[in-house]
């Protein structure tokens, strides 16, 4: 039986604070930003700063092929946007960036009014109401 391959592992101080990461595999450097629970507003601290770089050549690296999903796409496309020179290409998977879009304020009020249903729409009781008819 084969021995799982352990990665390698390492922190980089940045900015605000420390950042542990891992590098598995061999051959040019993916580095992937994970997305958050919510919106991109969550990482709004983070996204002005240079913290994928940071961690990129505490790896040894100068520049990569970024992947980015929901939120940590928007760090990716921040990073590509301030830090050119780090970002080979990115992979943008579906960032939440609603303010790019043409119909955008549309958009934005259609969000808004979900936000306001389920703030001031749902039961009182904590339960589900299915099959409702409002």
């Amino acid at each position: 039986m084969q021995q799982p391959i352990r990665p390698a592992v390492g922190r980089v101080a940045t900015e605000g604070g420390e950042i542990y990461y891992e590098c598995r595999g061999q051959g040019q450097p993916l580095p992937t930003i994970a997305g958050g629970l919510g919106d991109a507003g969550i990482y709004s601290f983070v996204a002005e700063s240079r913290d994928a770089v940071a961690v990129l050549h505490a790896a040894g690296e100068e520049s990569a092929i970024v992947f980015g999903n929901s939120s940590g796409a928007v760090i990716g496309l921040e990073t590509a946007k301030t830090q050119p020179h780090a970002v080979e290409a990115l992979i943008a998977h579906e960032p939440p960036v609603l303010r790019i879009l043409p119909d955008a304020d549309r958009w934005l009020a259609f969000i808004a009014q979900i936000y306001l249903t389920a703030l001031t729409d749902s039961p009182q009781d904590g339960g589900c109401e299915l099959g409702s008819s409002r």
